[in-house]
């Protein structure tokens, strides 16, 4: 198991059995969402199977929200409006901690790459076609810097505080939102949660940059070119995606849906509310296919992505400024796109 931003990295080193019989022999073509599939086809072979399929989410306190009479904001002007007042009242507006884990970090930057830049900007960042300076991508780096001076990130403090942390935050009902996914739902799932509560995307932050989430693959599945056992592992994989049945009866109990097309009304058996909440949120924004967002873990470069991770904390603390910050990414970026890194979505 790996995120599919590391499976180049793997092929480079030559430690990956190609796929391509189990592809076929399967049938993974049919079955497997086509981006998500081509997440692992490299160098002219398949080197891994996708595993669960999530996005990302705004996760929001309904019943808090219904208190103060807010709503759950789509736009940017009424964002600002909750979370001024939230702050007026004494509350977080976003749950935030990254203390101990910079992946969180992605957290924060997709929202606004995504719903500032747009998709679109996102592809052309990544193909090379535009810069990390260009006005859509500056633009929503500074917008996040902005959110982030005026204290909407958990009140400036996201660094010193974990994941686990920030969570509980929200579940004592100190903080509207979790900037996080439909992944959440295992946390909620295993959390007393004394209130209504619903996910949704995150909202448009800039006119014309329609709301949306950043879809992901969870992790993928690849297998070492040493094995003694490739047709199991590979039967393994296939029978994920065959036995359809199975993996929509897991999906009723709150496990994530693998990378294939479904409907809600496929799920047998009677759905806890909160897995019903996320289903529909997660297929909800892949409605319009030309509206979703990317990931960072599933389609930035590594280590641009790296980058961006680990120097985010030096841009909110103003140890970097924000032409620096860009500056230095996009010099990360120009070394990938050089040694044939190609952005994984269409």
């Amino acid at each position: 198991m790996a995120d599919a931003t590391e499976i180049a990295t793997y092929v480079d080193a030559g430690t990956l059995l190609p796929l391509d019989e189990y592809v076929e022999k399967y049938d993974l073509k049919s079955k497997v969402f086509p981006w998500a599939l081509g997440l692992g086809f490299m160098d002219g072979h398949y080197y891994s199977i996708p595993h669960e399929f999530e996005a990302t989410m705004m996760v929001f306190n309904k019943s808090l929200l219904d208190a103060n009479g807010w709503k759950v904001p789509r736009t940017r002007e009424e964002f600002v409006a909750v979370c001024d007042a939230a702050m007026a009242g004494g509350l977080i507006c976003i749950a935030q901690g990254s203390a101990g884990n910079i992946l969180v970090q992605q957290f924060a930057f997709e929202k606004y790459l995504t719903n500032y830049a747009g998709p679109k900007a996102v592809r052309d960042l990544f193909k090379g076609a535009v810069t990390f300076s260009s006005p859509d991508i500056k633009g929503a780096f500074e917008l996040l810097k902005s959110d982030w001076d005026k204290g909407y990130w958990n009140d400036r403090q996201s660094p010193a505080v974990t994941i686990a942390q920030a969570r509980s935050l929200w579940l004592e009902q100190r903080a509207l939102f979790l900037a996080e996914g439909t992944f959440t739902q295992r946390f909620i799932d295993s959390s007393p949660v004394a209130f209504e509560w619903g996910a949704t995307s995150w909202p448009s932050m800039r006119d014309g940059v329609p709301s949306a989430s950043g879809i992901a693959i969870g992790a993928v599945m690849a297998v070492s070119k040493y094995t003694k056992h490739a047709d199991v592992a590979g039967a393994l994989m296939g029978y994920m995606y065959e036995r359809k049945d199975l993996m929509l009866e897991g999906v009723g109990k709150g496990l994530q849906p693998r990378a294939t097309p479904f409907a809600i009304s496929d799920v047998p058996g009677d759905m806890a509310p909160s897995t019903r909440t996320m289903l529909t949120a997660l297929l909800d924004v892949t409605k319009d296919p030309d509206n979703v967002g990317y990931a960072p873990w599933t389609f930035f470069p590594t280590k641009t992505n790296q980058y961006l991770m680990e120097t985010l904390d030096t841009l909110f603390y103003d140890e970097i400024g924000l032409d620096d910050f860009l500056a230095a990414a996009q010099k990360v970026l120009d070394a990938e796109l050089a040694d044939g890194y190609e952005f994984g979505a269409p």
